[in-house]
């Protein structure tokens, strides 16, 4: 029996697709946020959260191995946490324990060395971790995992999502009329500002603090620079993160949207997404959307993959922001086809996946 876990939304949306085309007997377990994804997917699930509930600290690992050895899986499937919860990690230690083979699933292929260690720098390699590209796997080895157990895959929710585009680009007029009547506003342009809960991160790990870049700050400069671009006239929206409170913003914008639309929606309407690095921003340049991920701090090393493969836009200042804003052109066509290419979306992800299912 295969077991699949997930606890974040971002890995649950990649978790699911692998749990969907996987044959023969499994069980799903979701743990916190993820668990919203699968109800609106429809995906029956067991709640991890009446086995542990809150933040799973690596003091559990003894809760976690019962788990384990109560349902004795065959191969254990989950997708890779930061610093607020070590649950996945924990699933590693004790099936390694137990001499059951465990599949880390890479959502977003950035801060690696946080998600396969504890806060004192302790490594939990699972058995193999599922790379989006070449580069990736190499950089995992970069945290003591040998070069044969990093599995490069395209990711199976993005390519799956590359061929339902076309169907919620269709709804784009539906979508913005719906948006313009939550807000009672008219709008030429849509903005979308993809908030994350980077403040909430560094309550969690202080150490985490150099490499956090306050929400509310970037939220700020994207503002400022719609405002003093070419696209000051902009309606601009504030997506939440789901471990975000709107209080957070009450004060400084009234455009705040938390579940009233889903994703997609967002992304069919909009026309520049912005935001710091959440996976939001990788399926709106799917979506073809002009997107700009805010680098204040700098960090290379933590920039999407789009950025590097330039099919997204990373600036670290104001001056950056502003050019980067008046070189959109709004009635320029999209070339979709060009992009999902270069992202190296495959449509035959099921056949690569049955092929490394066979071989485990």
């Amino acid at each position: 029996m295969n077991l699949f876990f997930s606890r974040d939304p971002g890995a649950a949306l990649v978790v699911k697709k692998f749990f969907e085309l996987t044959h023969g007997e499994k069980v799903f377990w979701a743990k916190d946020y993820s668990r919203s994804v699968l109800e609106k997917a429809n995906i029956s699930f067991e709640d991890f959260n009446s086995i542990l509930d809150g933040s799973t600290e690596i003091s559990d690992l003894e809760t976690v191995t019962r788990w384990i050895e109560e349902i004795k899986p065959d191969v254990v499937f989950t997708g890779t946490t930061n610093v607020d919860d070590f649950t996945d990690r924990l699933i590693w230690k004790a099936c390694q324990n137990l001499g059951i083979k465990t599949v880390a699933i890479l959502d977003q292929p950035m801060a690696i060395a946080e998600r396969f260690h504890d806060l004192a720098g302790k490594l939990y390699p699972p058995s193999y971790v599922i790379c989006p590209t070449q580069a990736v796997a190499e950089q995992i080895t970069g945290q003591s995992i040998a070069l044969k157990d990093a599995v490069v895959m395209p990711n199976p929710y993005l390519s799956s999502l590359a061929l339902d585009v076309e169907s919620f680009i269709k709804r784009r007029n539906e979508c913005r009329d719906k948006l313009a009547a939550h807000f009672d506003c008219k709008f030429e342009t849509l903005s979308v500002f993809v908030s994350e809960p980077e403040r909430f991160f560094q309550h969690m790990d202080p150490t985490y603090a150099e490499r956090v870049q306050d929400e509310i700050e970037t939220f700020a400069l994207a503002k400022k620079g719609l405002i003093s671009s070419r696209y000051g006239q902009s309606l601009l929206v504030v997506k939440l993160h789901p471990k975000e409170n709107i209080d957070s913003y009450n004060d400084v914008h009234p455009h705040v949207i938390k579940d009233e639309f889903s994703n997609y929606e967002l992304m069919a309407a909009a026309d520049i997404v912005i935001g710091i690095k959440s996976t939001f921003l990788v399926e709106a340049v799917i979506f073809g959307r002009y997107v700009v991920s805010i680098d204040l701090l700098n960090h290379r090393d933590l920039q999407l993959f789009t950025n590097k493969l330039e099919l997204s836009h990373r600036v670290t200042n104001f001056g950056e922001l502003i050019f980067v804003l008046n070189n959109f052109n709004s009635s320029q066509p999209t070339d979709l086809a060009s992009i999902h290419k270069n992202l190296g979306l495959d449509s035959n992800i099921k056949k690569r996946w049955d092929d490394f299912i066979q071989s485990l």
